[in-house]
């Protein structure tokens, strides 16, 4: 009798560290705030081209 294979999916690494926590808090709500604003602006910039109707 051979061996069976129980499962198809490889194992499981952990995560590595989180790079948020290696900097200071205000860096951090400035990088969110930042990318919140990017994300605002390129849905504004592409709300006016997707109105076909």
């Amino acid at each position: 009798m051979q061996p069976a294979q129980l499962s198809l999916l490889p194992d499981q690494t952990p995560a590595p560290p989180s790079l948020l926590a290696n900097l200071p808090d205000l860096q951090v709500a400035a990088a969110i705030l930042e990318l919140a604003r990017l994300i605002a602006n390129a849905a504004t910039a592409t709300s006016g081209e997707v109105d076909d109707d």
